[in-house]
């Protein structure tokens, strides 16, 4: 069970989207969705609502320079199989910090939060770039830490993706990201390497592949 604090849930859950909702093809315009993508919300989404704020009127944190108030999104799904680029096409229009509690149709809930970087300005009716996703259906009691809500945004990343994350949860997580993302790119390349050795029919060029991968591996180990 994913459970937020009591004292951050709204009286009424806000329902942002419903099917035949009044006031859907306001939601579906300010978010600059294409047909396609509007569609892929109507199949794939039964529920859009907020149901949790996070902010200095609902708990005794600050705001941060950069984030005022946290959002929780409860998506009820019709399906088990859900197109993950949808949501964060949502997450980068909303214009808030936000962090999504998946309702599958069957199985436990998922916690999902995206490590996403503000835009200098809005674009194309996006706010965010979203850098990486983080979930897990780990049952869970969200505690808030940190002095301000810039460190407690940071921390639920970091929670979140625990056992996603390379490096220490109390470190940066920017660089913890980073070398996340750099580690997963070299892994590819071993891989790729790998299989490259093995059908190469030639003795020599098998040795220079063989001496490529290896030299990644080093990489991937002085990474870690």
């Amino acid at each position: 069970m994913i459970q937020f604090p009591n004292y951050t849930c709204l009286p009424t859950p806000h329902v942002l989207y419903r099917p035949h909702k009044k006031g859907n093809s306001d939601f579906f315009d300010n978010l600059a969705l294409t047909k396609q993508e509007k569609q892929e919300l109507r199949d794939q989404i039964q529920l859009i609502q907020i149901t949790h704020q996070i902010d200095p009127q609902t708990t005794n944190v600050p705001e941060g320079n950069t984030v005022k108030q946290i959002m929780v999104l409860e998506i009820h799904l019709n399906q088990q199989e859900f197109t993950t680029s949808l949501l964060e096409k949502l997450d980068e229009r909303l214009g808030l910090y936000t962090f999504f509690v998946l309702k599958l149709p069957f199985g436990k809930d998922e916690l999902l939060i995206h490590y996403k970087e503000a835009l200098a300005q809005e674009k194309d009716g996006r706010y965010f770039k979203i850098v990486r996703r983080f979930c897990t259906q780990e049952d869970c009691h969200i505690q808030f830490e940190g002095n301000d809500l810039d460190q407690v945004y940071e921390m639920l990343i970091k929670e979140t993706g625990k056992d996603q994350l390379q490096g220490k949860l109390d470190g940066n997580l920017k660089e913890s990201v980073e070398l996340t993302e750099q580690l997963e790119k070299l892994e590819k390349q071993a891989q790729r390497l790998k299989k490259q050795m093995y059908t190469e029919k030639s003795m020599r060029k098998q040795m220079e592949v063989k001496k490529d991968y290896q030299a990644v591996l080093k990489q991937i180990q002085k990474l870690k």
